[in-house]
């Protein structure tokens, strides 16, 4: 699926290949990187409420009569495409102010006529997608009724059983229990066009630090604490206060926050990608990330078995990296989208190029990946990567040597890259080609020449004299 975006901020048109296991996002500061992937972000978190109530599922009906319903999934996506690509591209532009916490009128400054578009991939692909996944879930309405939702791998049919116990369900009940059996089946659809996302923002340095501090239902309370000390804030709808507050934040940050106010619950989920998190902390940090009783996040370093400290007293690279510790650790699943904003914020150029092949881990366990960066570091590691793909003869002696392993390999065929410039006053997204040997961003290499040029020249004037 490839979807453009149009007057976002800066950026006059974007158009990303979602259907790339690992995109790229370069250029200078300011034109709107950032910007991007916090849509996609909130694209991959939608609900698409109006979806449910739009699409009919007439096999529905015979549940109620024979107490069971098989539904082609794949057909009930190609009767449907143009209106399920219509509705998204509806609620994105309706909803899009709140991923950015703006009001109205600093919406329309900022963002005028926002506009997403999609590009849904072609039947076969998604019949593809559909095939690869299974689905096992239950429904229960008290506890008298309740729908088995089985779907096999290898199958674009979906069992829905009925099971009652006691009186038949009435005409208004049935109504209901087809709406939330249509949402379900419509979500199995839409996971083969968005994954779960979760995404690393630039702010990651600070949300655990000052996650307490920040707490949203902490700050609504106070502010209207605070409020209520004048005359005009007693006439004051409660219902606008609640809403201006708690978006005072762009949605990633919102997200991250509530995920640091409930470290103590997350801490009991295990992913099986707790060995990506072993190897951040063996790799890099060289040491533990800890979440105590409490959910509070902690730092064990390596060189002192003792010693625990607390997140605001470590070192930048922990701060930077402590929540991919507790993603990879407590949340990841396979198949999940994960966004990772300046992944170069605080490392030195050796930890750069351990990221730049982390990032090929990810990609290729099936995840898929989306990076904004301005590191030289981790784009020339990116291309080196495509080219180790390109010489299986001779991987093993250059494994050796440089310590690559087979799960480093970048397929150039899976990546996407996208130059971020300004033209006259907007910017514009250019996709960059990608060869066997990575590709090029000039903005990069242009200051790179650049400054080797003005050294050297430098380097002789100091000689002759």
């Amino acid at each position: 699926m490839k979807v453009t975006f149009k007057n976002i901020g800066p950026v006059k048109e974007a158009k990303i290949d979602l259907s790339k296991k690992l995109n790229i996002l370069c250029g200078p500061n300011n034109t709107g990187k950032t910007y991007i992937a916090y849509c996609l972000y909130f694209l991959n978190k939608l609900t698409f409420s109006k979806l449910f109530s739009k699409i009919e599922i007439t096999e529905l009906k015979n549940i109620f009569k024979y107490g069971k319903a098989t539904i082609n999934l794949v057909e009930l996506y190609k009767n449907n495409k143009e209106k399920i690509r219509k509705i998204i591209e509806e609620e994105f532009n309706e909803k899009l102010q709140t991923t950015f916490g703006l009001d109205k009128d600093s919406m329309k400054k900022i963002f005028p006529n926002p506009s997403l578009n999609l590009e849904l991939d072609n039947d076969l692909v998604v019949e593809k997608l559909i095939t690869e996944n299974s689905y096992e879930n239950k429904i229960n309405f008290g506890e008298n009724v309740s729908f088995d939702l089985i779907k096999s791998k290898n199958s674009i049919f979906i069992d829905i059983i009925l099971t009652i116990k006691g009186n038949e369900t009435e005409d208004d009940e049935k109504g209901f229990f087809s709406f939330i059996i249509t949402s379900s089946i419509i979500e199995i659809i839409l996971k083969s066009f968005f994954n779960f996302v979760y995404i690393a923002p630039v702010e990651r340095n600070s949300i655990y630090t000052f996650s307490k501090e920040l707490s949203l239902q902490r700050n609504i309370l106070v502010d209207k604490m605070l409020e209520l000390k004048t005359e005009k804030s007693r006439i004051e709808n409660p219902f606008d206060l609640v809403e201006r507050r708690a978006t005072r934040y762009p949605l990633p940050i919102r997200d991250g926050l509530e995920i640091s106010e409930d470290l103590a619950n997350f801490k009991k989920r295990e992913s099986k990608f707790e060995y990506i998190s072993d190897m951040i902390e063996k790799k890099i940090l060289e040491g533990k990330i800890i979440i105590t009783r409490e959910g509070e996040v902690n730092f064990q370093p390596n060189r002192s078995k003792t010693t625990k400290l607390p997140i605001h007293l470590t070192g930048s690279i922990v701060k930077s990296l402590s929540s991919l510790v507790i993603y990879f650790r407590h949340l990841a699943n396979e198949g999940d989208l994960f966004i990772f904003d300046e992944p170069e914020l605080n490392l030195h150029p050796d930890a750069q190029i351990i990221v730049a092949r982390l990032i090929a881990q990810i990609i290729n366990t099936g995840f898929k990946v989306l990076i904004n960066t301005h590191s030289s570091y981790i784009i020339r590691e990116i291309n080196n990567l495509i080219m180790l793909s390109k010489l299986d003869n001779e991987f093993e002696e250059i494994a050796n040597e440089y310590g690559y392993t087979v799960d480093n390999k970048l397929n150039p065929e899976e990546i996407g890259a996208y130059l971020f410039k300004y033209k006259k006053n907007n910017v514009t997204a250019k996709e960059l080609e990608i060869t066997e040997d990575g590709f090029e961003v000039e903005t990069i290499d242009d200051i790179i020449n650049e400054l080797n040029s003005r050294s050297q020249e430098l380097y002789f004037r100091l000689k002759d004299k």
